[in-house]
């Protein structure tokens, strides 16, 4: 999900994420498309993790055969050990390494932000039965129906008064 500090230093996630309770309607009609929108863009980075895996396999068994070549003109015997630590070493090992952990970070991000939509689906369906209940329902009353109101609550308090007295 995608951060922004706001004027305060505060933290504020994308807009995206957020829901208008006034616009139930619009964003009902946007949540598939932006959820199919981030689902699509997991998938391509899932799928660019797993080309980077094997693309750094492939580089490691290279290296690793080149590891074991130079060792064994060198040194003539090496262990395990050393093999791996010289391939560790080398540079085009350490790039593979760096760009599938970038790819990594990417997809958790992505998967995060898949779950939040999720998250917003389901605040969706909670606003619109609050709504179908009438949970944001303003009471609108004329000033006719607020006197009336008043006159029989000041006439309940006068009978109330007067049996007490009794």
């Amino acid at each position: 999900m995608r951060k922004e500090v706001n004027k305060l230093g505060q933290l504020s996630t994308d807009s995206r994420f957020e829901v208008d309770r006034r616009l139930l309607d619009k964003e009902w009609e946007g949540q598939p498309a932006l959820f199919l929108e981030y689902a699509e863009q997991l998938a391509e980075t899932t799928a660019e993790v797993d080309e980077l895996k094997d693309r750094l396999e492939k580089v490691k068994a290279d290296l690793d055969l080149a590891a074991r070549d130079d060792l064994a003109a060198k040194a003539g015997k090496f262990t395990e050990a050393m093999v791996s630590s010289w391939v560790s070493r080398d540079e085009r090992y350490l790039v593979a390494l760096a760009d599938l952990r970038e790819a990594q970070r990417k997809a958790a991000i992505l998967k995060a932000e898949v779950q939040a939509l999720d998250q917003r689906k389901a605040t969706l369906e909670n606003l619109v039965r609050l709504h179908g209940q009438e949970y944001y329902a303003v009471p609108t009353t004329t000033p006719e129906d607020r006197a009336e109101y008043n006159k029989t609550k000041a006439n309940q308090s006068v009978r109330k008064a007067m049996t007490r007295r009794r």
